[in-house]
């Protein structure tokens, strides 16, 4: 349809800006973005500059909220930092299907079970290693965050453990759940904590919500993140006021 492949657009040109931004930066030379507007924006992680521009997409999960006016379609918001509500979305479509079957069928809604099984599928496919031993987390705010229950379900159906920044740790630029015997190397990460405190090394935000050494994890592309510490900053539609249409 016009909206599915308007939002394929919209989502492949956030994923070549972002690349840009934390890469060569041609946006900036040509002064299509304004340099101190831009170093001036909290979701601007400069630790992140050379580290993201890497050959697959980085914006993994794109949330766009849009209207309809008139004949048109209008987009109100991206949010592609920490996309919420996936959970829910997947939660209330099950209730639904059980006690609105009928109703659905008459509808001829789309299955929501084939996208979440691909999403799974690319989890694993952008780990570093390609083995049956691929073993990935959720890594969530705590039992006492707004939307701890909606990762919760989502960890639970994708089958992935929920995890908290304490639960982490990084040797040898490798990342790694701490046990109570050994630690387990980790392939991927669902990021559903703030980007800015993410590594307190190199981030300003020191929060508990850290885990010291994890930019360089992902330098070395030890470990794949849906949702790499930078694509926060593709939320300011500001930037792109005086980008040619």
């Amino acid at each position: 349809s016009f909206l599915v492949k308007g939002i394929r657009q919209r989502t492949k040109l956030l994923n070549l800006v972002l690349k840009d931004l934390y890469g060569e930066q041609k946006c900036l030379l040509e002064g299509w973005i304004d340099i101190p507007e831009l170093y001036s924006l909290k979701n601007y992680v400069l630790a992140s500059h050379g580290s993201i521009g890497l050959a697959q997409p980085q914006l993994h999960l794109h949330h766009i909220q849009v209207t309809k006016q008139g004949d048109r379609f209008v987009v109100l918001k991206d949010i592609t930092s920490t996309p919420r509500q996936l959970g829910h979305v997947l939660e209330h479509r099950l209730v639904q299907n059980r006690y609105l079957h009928q109703a659905q069928m008459k509808l001829k809604l789309r299955r929501l079970a084939p996208w979440f099984s691909n999403f799974r599928n690319e989890l694993y496919k952008n780990s570093p290693i390609s083995t049956e031993s691929v073993f990935g987390v959720v890594l969530a705010q705590g039992v006492d965050h707004e939307y701890h229950d909606e990762q919760a379900y989502l960890a639970h159906y994708l089958g992935l453990p929920v995890v908290e920044a304490q639960d982490l740790v990084v040797r040898d630029k490798m990342l790694y759940l701490k046990n109570l015997h050994q630690l387990q190397r980790i392939h991927f990460v669902l990021r559903r904590v703030p980007e800015k405190g993410l590594d307190p090394l190199e981030m300003e935000d020191h929060s508990l919500q850290n885990i010291p050494g994890m930019m360089d994890v992902l330098r070395q592309q030890n470990v794949f993140m849906d949702s790499v510490p930078g694509v926060g900053i593709l939320e300011k539609n500001v930037l792109f006021n005086t980008v040619p249409k």
